[in-house]
Protein backbone atom coordinates (compact mmCIF):
# COMPACT_ATOMS: atom_id res chain seq x y z
CA UNK A 1 0.00 0.00 0.00
CA UNK A 2 1.31 3.27 -0.93
CA UNK A 3 0.96 6.77 1.11
CA UNK A 4 1.16 10.00 0.80
CA UNK A 5 1.16 12.06 3.92
CA UNK A 6 2.26 15.67 5.17
CA UNK A 7 4.03 15.00 8.29
CA UNK A 8 4.92 18.67 10.51
CA UNK A 9 7.93 18.68 12.30
CA UNK A 10 9.14 21.19 14.92
CA UNK A 11 10.48 23.54 13.12
CA UNK A 12 7.15 23.88 10.16
CA UNK A 13 8.92 21.99 7.86
CA UNK A 14 6.86 19.99 6.00
CA UNK A 15 8.35 17.01 4.54
CA UNK A 16 6.10 14.48 1.64
CA UNK A 17 7.36 11.17 1.45
CA UNK A 18 5.80 8.25 -0.32
CA UNK A 19 5.39 4.44 -0.86
CA UNK A 20 6.00 4.18 3.24
CA UNK A 21 4.03 4.96 6.19
CA UNK A 22 2.76 8.29 7.69
CA UNK A 23 4.82 8.76 10.19
CA UNK A 24 8.33 8.77 8.33
CA UNK A 25 11.52 10.08 9.66
CA UNK A 26 14.70 11.42 7.91
CA UNK A 27 17.48 9.47 9.64
CA UNK A 28 20.56 12.40 8.42
CA UNK A 29 18.52 14.99 10.27
CA UNK A 30 17.96 13.03 13.30
CA UNK A 31 21.28 12.63 13.67
CA UNK A 32 21.98 16.30 13.49
CA UNK A 33 19.00 17.21 15.86
CA UNK A 34 15.80 15.76 17.32
CA UNK A 35 12.69 15.97 15.59
CA UNK A 36 9.09 16.58 17.05
CA UNK A 37 6.06 15.43 15.78
CA UNK A 38 2.67 16.20 16.25
CA UNK A 39 -0.32 15.07 14.50
CA UNK A 40 -3.25 12.64 13.48
CA UNK A 41 -3.45 9.30 12.02
CA UNK A 42 -7.04 7.61 11.45
CA UNK A 43 -7.41 3.61 11.87
CA UNK A 44 -6.81 3.32 8.21
CA UNK A 45 -3.67 4.74 7.87
CA UNK A 46 -2.58 2.77 11.28
CA UNK A 47 -3.81 -0.31 9.60
CA UNK A 48 -6.10 -1.00 12.83
CA UNK A 49 -8.77 -3.17 12.86
CA UNK A 50 -10.11 -4.18 15.69
CA UNK A 51 -11.94 -8.22 15.20
CA UNK A 52 -13.39 -7.68 18.91
CA UNK A 53 -17.03 -6.55 17.90
CA UNK A 54 -17.53 -4.91 21.63
CA UNK A 55 -14.46 -2.37 20.74
CA UNK A 56 -14.39 0.29 17.24
CA UNK A 57 -12.25 3.13 16.98
CA UNK A 58 -14.06 5.87 17.09
CA UNK A 59 -11.80 8.83 15.62
CA UNK A 60 -8.02 8.98 14.89
CA UNK A 61 -5.32 8.41 16.92
CA UNK A 62 -3.26 11.22 18.01
CA UNK A 63 0.30 12.07 18.78
CA UNK A 64 2.88 14.24 20.26
CA UNK A 65 6.48 13.09 20.98
CA UNK A 66 10.05 13.76 20.13
CA UNK A 67 12.22 11.25 17.89
CA UNK A 68 16.11 11.18 19.23
CA UNK A 69 18.97 9.51 17.47
CA UNK A 70 20.93 7.27 19.69
CA UNK A 71 23.74 6.25 17.73
CA UNK A 72 22.42 2.59 17.29
CA UNK A 73 18.76 3.96 17.10
CA UNK A 74 16.22 6.03 17.83
CA UNK A 75 14.23 6.71 20.82
CA UNK A 76 10.76 8.38 20.81
CA UNK A 77 8.90 9.82 23.98
CA UNK A 78 5.74 11.57 24.07
CA UNK A 79 1.81 11.03 24.15
CA UNK A 80 -0.24 9.02 22.58
CA UNK A 81 -3.83 8.72 22.11
CA UNK A 82 -6.91 7.21 20.67
CA UNK A 83 -11.08 7.43 20.65
CA UNK A 84 -12.74 4.49 20.91
CA UNK A 85 -16.70 3.51 21.15
CA UNK A 86 -16.78 0.13 23.08
CA UNK A 87 -19.87 -2.08 24.33
CA UNK A 88 -19.48 -2.72 28.13
CA UNK A 89 -18.88 -6.47 28.29
CA UNK A 90 -21.43 -6.86 31.23
CA UNK A 91 -24.43 -4.76 31.12
CA UNK A 92 -23.72 -4.47 26.79
CA UNK A 93 -24.22 -0.75 27.26
CA UNK A 94 -22.53 1.43 24.43
CA UNK A 95 -19.95 3.76 25.61
CA UNK A 96 -16.75 5.99 24.73
CA UNK A 97 -13.52 5.40 26.21
CA UNK A 98 -10.07 6.55 25.15
CA UNK A 99 -6.45 4.68 24.76
CA UNK A 100 -4.28 7.50 26.43
CA UNK A 101 -0.63 6.87 27.02
CA UNK A 102 0.29 10.56 28.06
CA UNK A 103 4.30 8.79 28.85
CA UNK A 104 5.07 6.76 26.27
CA UNK A 105 8.84 6.08 25.63
CA UNK A 106 10.34 3.07 23.51
CA UNK A 107 13.63 2.18 21.97
CA UNK A 108 13.71 0.95 18.25
CA UNK A 109 17.10 -0.65 16.94
CA UNK A 110 17.89 0.02 13.66
CA UNK A 111 19.98 -3.01 12.63
CA UNK A 112 19.29 -6.60 13.72
CA UNK A 113 16.87 -9.10 13.98
CA UNK A 114 14.45 -6.38 15.66
CA UNK A 115 14.97 -3.50 13.32
CA UNK A 116 12.68 -0.89 11.86
CA UNK A 117 12.52 -1.28 8.34
CA UNK A 118 15.20 1.70 6.62
CA UNK A 119 14.25 2.71 3.03
CA UNK A 120 17.45 5.14 1.98
CA UNK A 121 17.59 7.53 4.55
CA UNK A 122 13.94 7.67 6.11
CA UNK A 123 12.45 5.32 8.56
CA UNK A 124 8.88 4.36 9.25
CA UNK A 125 7.75 5.16 12.94
CA UNK A 126 4.20 3.76 12.22
CA UNK A 127 4.61 0.20 13.14
CA UNK A 128 5.65 0.93 16.76
CA UNK A 129 2.76 3.53 17.34
CA UNK A 130 0.15 0.63 15.90
CA UNK A 131 2.31 -1.73 18.25
CA UNK A 132 1.71 0.47 20.75
CA UNK A 133 -2.25 1.26 20.46
CA UNK A 134 -3.23 -2.31 19.43
CA UNK A 135 -1.19 -3.63 23.04
CA UNK A 136 -3.25 -1.22 24.39
CA UNK A 137 -6.94 -2.09 23.42
CA UNK A 138 -8.67 -3.41 26.44
CA UNK A 139 -9.66 -7.15 26.41
CA UNK A 140 -12.58 -6.77 28.76
CA UNK A 141 -14.85 -3.10 28.39
CA UNK A 142 -16.45 -2.50 30.95
CA UNK A 143 -18.61 0.78 31.39
CA UNK A 144 -17.49 1.03 34.76
CA UNK A 145 -15.55 -1.26 37.45
CA UNK A 146 -18.64 -1.42 39.45
CA UNK A 147 -20.42 -2.69 36.54
CA UNK A 148 -23.36 -5.28 37.91
CA UNK A 149 -23.67 -6.68 34.69
CA UNK A 150 -27.55 -7.10 33.20
CA UNK A 151 -30.15 -7.11 35.61
CA UNK A 152 -33.40 -8.78 35.25
CA UNK A 153 -36.47 -7.16 35.15
CA UNK A 154 -38.41 -7.36 37.97
CA UNK A 155 -41.43 -9.29 36.51
CA UNK A 156 -38.78 -11.95 35.06
CA UNK A 157 -37.61 -13.20 38.40
CA UNK A 158 -39.14 -15.93 39.83
CA UNK A 159 -41.35 -16.08 43.23
CA UNK A 160 -41.10 -19.31 45.24
CA UNK A 161 -44.91 -20.49 45.54
CA UNK A 162 -45.97 -20.88 49.03
CA UNK A 163 -43.68 -20.80 52.25
CA UNK A 164 -40.13 -22.84 52.72
CA UNK A 165 -41.12 -25.52 54.35
CA UNK A 166 -43.01 -26.67 51.33
CA UNK A 167 -40.09 -26.90 48.98
CA UNK A 168 -38.68 -29.17 50.81
CA UNK A 169 -41.73 -31.15 51.81
CA UNK A 170 -41.53 -32.62 47.96
CA UNK A 171 -39.06 -34.42 49.57
CA UNK A 172 -40.71 -35.95 52.24
CA UNK A 173 -42.73 -37.86 49.84
CA UNK A 174 -39.68 -39.64 48.55
CA UNK A 175 -39.63 -43.26 49.18
CA UNK A 176 -35.94 -44.42 50.31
Amino acid sequence: MKWSFRIKIEKTIYFCFRSMGPLVVNLKRLQKEPIRLRGSLDAQALEIETLDELIQIAGPARYSFVVQWTGQGIMISGELEMPLRCICARCLTEFDDWIRLPAWTTYAELSGEDALPVEGENVDLTPLVREELIFALPQHPLCSPECPGILPKEEDVPRPSGSASNVWSILDSLDL
